[in-house]
């Protein structure tokens, strides 16, 4: 289900203009060769798992305005729904579009969690990070250069079968994390994943 999410979802092309303006024809990105695989058992276990069940009824409470608020600005669209692969989301856009476009997904049935290490078809830029707020994680792009040009993806595994990702993308170069996107992504994962804990 990755390869849906890192070509940003149907649904998601829909509700937000602008996903990975610069990615390319996803037809071609589609012809790529089949990337290698990691070894599975590398994924840590999960010692506090979660449930996603609760946010997914309003997914987006998963993140506050404040939370948003440095990456976005004033928000100028909300809008819930669900990817390709039937994963409740929400989608943020702001009112200034050179400031950054966010997306929320939690899957709590995800065929990711449990191989979450795995490197998968569509993941041109994949990166093992250090525990997310206490969750392992990793960074995603269909692009090889995509956390350098404004667009990244993180993913953090919060039970064996449940997953949170958070994909942001911008087309402002001027932006103050274009080159370094992954940072937005990785800080809203983490804040989404401290609101499910305080969700209980």
């Amino acid at each position: 289900m990755r390869y849906v999410h890192a070509a940003c979802g149907i649904a998601f092309l829909v509700m937000v203009a602008g996903c990975s303006p610069k990615g390319g024809d996803p037809a071609r990105q589609s012809s790529l060769p089949v990337s290698t695989t990691l070894n599975r058992t590398d994924t840590p276990a999960i010692a506090k798992p979660l449930s996603v069940q609760k946010v997914q009824g309003d997914m987006c409470s998963g993140l506050t305005s404040a939370q948003l608020m440095p990456y976005m600005g004033a928000i100028g669209k909300q809008a819930p729904g669900k990817d390709a692969a039937d994963t409740p989301l929400c989608a943020w856009s702001p009112n200034n579009g050179r400031m950054a476009n966010v997306t929320l997904y939690a899957d709590g049935n995800s065929e990711n969690a449990d191989n979450l290490y795995e490197k998968r078809f569509g993941d041109n830029f994949f990166e093992k990070i250090p525990l997310l707020a206490g969750y392992p994680a990793v960074r995603v792009s269909a692009r090889a250069d995509g956390p350098k040009r404004g667009d990244c993806m993180t993913i953090a595994a919060v039970s064996d079968r449940a997953t949170i990702t958070v994909f942001a993308n911008t087309v402002g170069e001027e932006f103050p994390h274009y080159a370094s996107m992954c940072t937005v992504s990785d800080r809203l994962a983490e804040a989404a994943i401290q609101n499910l804990k305080a969700a209980g």
